[in-house]
């Protein structure tokens, strides 16, 4: 589906991609990678990417020591930090509960509860034990050594708090670390789809318990963790690809060797295709157990946003969408929640993001903020239909408008003047400076041709599809005398640089394009020299950093390189 044919009636395909809580959902629907979006074919249906891949495993809990056992050592100045969700219900089981990831954590206490009656340390606490609180103590704790140990600090009721502890056992909701005997105490730690929460409670002499704090436990800036600032990295420039190992995800480089160890149940794999999203931007979506709450890895392989969504996106442009509660928001690189609830999000992609909150749809800018309505020739109003490319955006008059007809698109520039006029039937994001756009009122007459960034044709409407420009050349299809349609490439000028005699064609990637014949397919150079035979008939993936993944959608990935080499599986 291209950008330009995002409408509102996505709103309704939102709301049936939204099940309850408590199932496995789709992801939300999101623009497919497919690097040749050909106006007609985008029509063809809206493609939906799953959450994450479907490798199952079983888990094997470890049974630690019981709560009597662990609280057994506590004195009459001992101090227990629990770390919980908000009800004390269990949670899901997770092998990622082996410790908090090593870094910065802070406890941001916005409850409290003063407690007169004597409570014993295996006494859980309810809500109705708490009061609201503002400009609550803040409680760093500090993980380390892969997890194994903990750190907190903080201003105590009594004292200032400072101890360590190390991990001891791990039972079906919990992680539990037993704190220095002096003052002594515990760290249980829990992740939830409602997020990391956290209670502290201290007890003194001659009474259990004196106070305890609530609040949400939120990772800060650390050397292990990765700023919020946009950058170009993607799966591929991290330099690592998704394997399949005995059911359980890990990733290779480019030579094939295992540079993260098999270790999770799941990462995020499109529905439709099968199409694998590794890193992006430096993180990785991943699975810790089936069926298990999804968080977020660094490429040394550390969950560095804690297990705690019931989906999680790729990161575009600093953001990624995630599902918590029933809801979609986006979150940035610290795991924070930047921006939502919405019934429905898209990545963001040309500083847009198109987004539905039950009561409105369009596109929003990376501060929240909707991207108003603009007034084209003779009053019409204009929506804006997709992201920024290359300084332009489209736009469209909106079912039902007044004046020109809702199917003509224009451009405007990132201040918001109208570029090029709505004149359009069918358009494409900007490319090397073109843009792919068709004339037509239905798809038996359609003609599709290049316009440069003023609008003027460079390319005249001649063809049936029309791909981008890439690498300085698009793939282009025009009906034979069959009724068939015939793919091959031409340059920027037009002229046939590969010609007319394929069945699908994608766009070019570091050289190499995959093109299709009746019963085989194969990557071609830009002359239109078989490259890379290949055996599958792939749905089409794109060379990336010198390596490829080629085989079945949904099967165990492999990978080659630009040679045609076998990188994976190793012999």
């Amino acid at each position: 589906m291209d950008d330009r044919d995002v409408d509102l009636s996505l709103s309704e395909v939102f709301k049936r991609n939204a099940p309850s809580f408590d199932v496995e959902e789709l992801a939300p629907i999101d623009r497919p990678s497919r690097l040749q979006p050909t106006p007609k074919k985008a029509r063809r249906g809206v493609l939906r990417r799953v959450a994450f891949g479907a490798a199952f495993l079983v888990l094997v809990a470890a049974v630690g020591v019981s709560v009597w056992q662990v609280l057994d050592h506590l004195g009459p100045h001992d101090r227990v930090v629990v770390i919980t969700d908000d009800t004390g219900a269990p949670t899901t089981a997770s092998s990622s509960l082996m410790g908090l990831s090593d870094g910065e954590w802070e406890l941001q206490v916005d409850r409290a509860a003063w407690l007169d009656n004597v409570r014993l340390p295996s006494d859980q606490l309810s809500d109705t034990d708490y009061h609201p609180i503002t400009d609550g103590p803040t409680f760093m704790v500090t993980a380390f050594e892969d997890g194994a140990k903990v750190a907190i600090k903080g201003q105590g009721a009594v004292s200032e708090l400072e101890a360590e502890g190390t991990r001891t056992s791990v039972d079906r909701s919990h992680i539990w670390y037993n704190l220095d005997p002096a003052p002594g105490g515990r760290l249980v730690v829990s992740f939830t789809y409602e997020g990391t929460q956290a209670e502290f409670t201290e007890y003194g002499s001659g009474r259990p318990m004196i106070f305890s704090y609530r609040g949400r436990l939120v990772r800060v800036q650390s050397d292990s963790t990765t700023d919020t600032t946009a950058t170009t990295d993607t799966t591929e420039s991290a330099g690592l690809y998704p394997v399949l190992v005995e059911g359980k995800w890990g990733f290779i480089d480019k030579t094939g060797a295992l540079k993260i160890q098999p270790q999770f149940a799941g990462i995020c794999r499109r529905d439709g295709d099968g199409m694998l999203f590794g890193f992006s931007e430096g993180l990785a979506p991943a699975q810790a157990v089936t069926n298990g709450p999804r968080g977020y890895i660094d490429t040394s392989g550390h969950m560095v946003i804690e297990p705690q969504f019931s989906l999680a996106q790729p990161f575009s442009e600093g953001f990624a969408v995630v599902r918590r509660t029933g809801s979609y928001f986006f979150i940035d690189k610290l795991g924070n929640t930047s921006m939502g609830p919405y019934i429905g999000a898209m990545d963001f992609s040309g500083g847009l993001a198109f987004v539905d909150d039950g009561g409105r749809t369009g596109f929003i800018d990376t501060e929240g903020a909707w991207m108003p309505d603009l007034t084209g020739p003779d009053g019409v109003r204009l929506s804006i239909r997709g992201g920024f490319s290359e300084g332009l955006a489209m736009v469209q008059a909106p079912e039902g408008g007044e004046g020109s007809p809702a199917s003509l698109t224009g451009y405007v520039d990132e201040s918001g003047a109208l570029a090029i006029e709505p004149r359009f039937n069918r358009a494409a994001d900007f490319s090397e400076g073109l843009a792919a756009v068709g004339t037509g009122e239905s798809d038996d007459v359609m003609k599709y041709g290049y316009i440069d960034k003023t609008g003027a044709w460079v390319i005249q409407p001649q063809f049936e599809e029309a791909g981008p420009v890439s690498e300085g050349l698009a793939a282009v299809g025009i009906r034979d005398a069959k009724g068939a349609v015939k793919y091959g490439y031409i340059n920027t000028a037009g002229t046939r640089a590969v010609p007319l005699q394929f069945n699908d064609a994608r766009a070019f990637s570091e050289g190499l394009a995959l093109v299709w014949w009746t019963s085989k397919c194969a990557y071609i150079d830009k002359t239109g020299a078989v490259a890379i035979p290949l055996q599958y008939q792939l749905d089409g993936w794109d060379f990336t950093e010198g390596v490829v993944r080629v085989g079945g959608g949904f099967g165990p990935p492999s990978y080659i390189d630009t040679t045609g080499k076998v990188i994976w599986p190793k012999e």
